[in-house]
């Protein structure tokens, strides 16, 4: 999903961030990112609720990590941070 953010406030580019299905979000002309996404993190707890439950540890995401490139490693060690 692509988000052209200018002349928007952050309230509702949350809203389209927190109502997106999309796994990947790309915003546009954005000015401070300081409530940017604020309302996802719920997903982010979800996330890291069924990586618990699989008994899967932030060691586990770090290791994997390393594996890959790219985005996917970006965000594996982003979730190992907060987990």
């Amino acid at each position: 999903m692509r988000i052209d953010a200018k002349g928007m406030h952050f309230a509702a580019l949350n809203g389209l961030i927190r109502d997106s299905a999309d796994g990947e979000i790309v915003i546009d002309n954005v000015l401070g990112r300081r409530y940017i996404a604020a309302g996802a993190a719920g997903r982010l707890y979800e996330t890291i609720a069924q990586l618990r439950a699989a008994l899967v540890t932030p060691e586990m995401l770090e290791t994997s990590a390393a594996e890959v490139e790219g985005n996917l490693a970006e965000k594996l060690s982003d979730i190992a941070l907060v987990y």
